[in-house]
């Protein structure tokens, strides 16, 4: 069964209590926790992706992934009230960042400019510029508790550059710390039309067949990963 997880302000304090408790804000601590339970980031590796705070320049932590080429920046936004969405706005203000890191020479500035050490440690260490001169893809992810409305998610549709993590997508994909039981649902797939082999053995029986991906990625636990734990 799908765990559920309650995102609205205050319950999600208590969700990310462990990581306040250790001085941080709560849209820090939020992000951290967000990386630990989506990305599957060990909590140190979790914390150094992460430079919230004074003169960050808009961008509240970066990933680099070298198995994908893929350098994932992020803005988190904890809201408080329910009942307030997130608009085109503040997705304008992720792709303003996204610019930044457009090219090298940018990357370059950025880290002479910034007055956040973080920042300027997390482009150093990560070799962000060299990454960007090399063809590694930038994505702007946007991480939520609220719910993107009409304009925001036209406006995300129309700019491939971003991603967002919103209230639904949050719900769906969060898998509690340590081990996962089975996934407990029943899948079928449609295998018409094509061969199925089967091996037995005397322990167990193994079928090998081509099934379709729209199916696949509709199985329960496909979204939070906890299908493969």
């Amino acid at each position: 069964m799908t765990e559920t997880i309650d995102l609205t302000y205050p319950s999600i304090v208590k969700e990310i209590s462990k990581y306040t408790a250790e001085g941080r804000t709560e849209s820090r601590a939020f992000l951290i926790w967000f990386l630990e339970h989506y990305y599957r980031l060990e909590d140190i590796a979790a914390s150094d992706c992460v430079c919230d705070g004074p003169d960050d320049k808009g961008i509240d932590g970066i990933y680099v992934d070298d198995n994908l080429e893929r350098i994932d920046v992020f803005q988190a936004r904890l809201l408080q009230n329910k009942s307030k969405t997130i608009g085109d706005r503040q997705l304008r203000e992720l792709i303003g960042a996204l610019d930044q890191l457009s090219n090298s020479d940018k990357v370059n500035h950025l880290c002479a400019s910034t007055g956040n050490v973080e920042l300027k440690k997390l482009i150093q260490d990560r070799d962000v510029a060299s990454k960007i001169r090399n063809g590694y893809e930038i994505k702007g992810i946007f991480v939520t508790n609220a719910i993107v409305d009409s304009n925001g998610r036209n406006f995300a549709d129309k700019n491939d550059r971003l991603n967002i993590c919103e209230f639904e997508y949050l719900s769906k994909a969060y898998v509690s710390p340590g081990s996962s039981g089975p996934i407990p649902e029943q899948a079928k797939f449609d295998v018409s039309g094509f061969d199925v082999i089967e091996y037995n053995t005397s322990e167990a029986k193994m079928l090998v067949a081509l099934l379709r991906a729209s199916e696949l990625v509709n199985l329960d636990g496909i979204q939070s990963g906890n299908l493969f734990d």
